[in-house]
């Protein structure tokens, strides 16, 4: 799930001398990117039909489940999410974290909606649902300040409920902005959460 002015093509854009994420990880698995509804390409207009604006966050999981069913997609997989979708991708680990079972969550926006996903984390622990989930949470060293504190403070706070079931991991990429730091943290959050499977043969010494 990209950004909140993004699009599917973001994955497939990359910087020089660096492969996009869309074609690293289909090198090795299906993988599908999709327009949210309303959200423009680039400097066009969305290719999606009109839908009245702005959507929740429910919305966009409710058009998430709708499109893996449409698409015949088999559950689990894993959910990537970055700035926006990346709170997206947020909203469904706290409402749904069994669902999917493997989450990939760049650089989300946890400012928004006067930090909401807090709120959203506080009601979650109150009702004592056990998460069966493994999450990878990322970020750049060189985002606005918010965006790393944020999230490790949101880390911190999952880390302090002990859901046995619910396996975290924080890695702060140095030297990396918010739109750069997504590549790579898809690709070390691929395996890290499918590490219990062991290594892939291109990992051996």
């Amino acid at each position: 799930m990209a950004g909140g002015k993004a699009s599917a093509d973001d994955w497939t854009r990359a910087e020089p001398g660096r492969q996009d994420v869309f074609a690293g990880v289909a090198g090795f698995t299906r993988v599908c990117a999709y327009d949210r509804p309303g959200t423009p390409v680039g400097e066009a207009p969305s290719r999606s039909d009109p839908v009245p604006q702005p959507i929740t966050a429910g919305d966009s999981v409710a058009d998430l489940h709708a499109l893996v069913a449409a698409a015949g997609i088999a559950t689990p997989f894993v959910i990537v999410g970055h700035s926006y979708g990346g709170l997206f991708a947020t909203y469904l680990l706290l409402t749904e974290p069994s669902m999917y079972k493997r989450y990939i969550i760049v650089s989300p926006s946890l400012w928004y909606s006067e930090r909401i996903a807090f709120q959203m984390e506080d009601a979650a622990a109150a009702r004592g649902e056990p998460a069966n989930a493994n999450v990878f949470l990322s970020v750049g060293a060189l985002e606005n300040p918010a965006m790393p504190n944020d999230l490790r403070d949101f880390y911190n706070r999952l880390k302090s409920r002990n859901r046995p079931g619910l396996k975290l991991t924080l890695e702060v990429f140095e030297d990396e902005r918010h739109d750069s730091v997504f590549p790579g943290a898809v690709t070390r959050g691929l395996r890290t959460v499918f590490e219990s499977l062991g290594p892939r043969p291109d990992d051996a010494p």
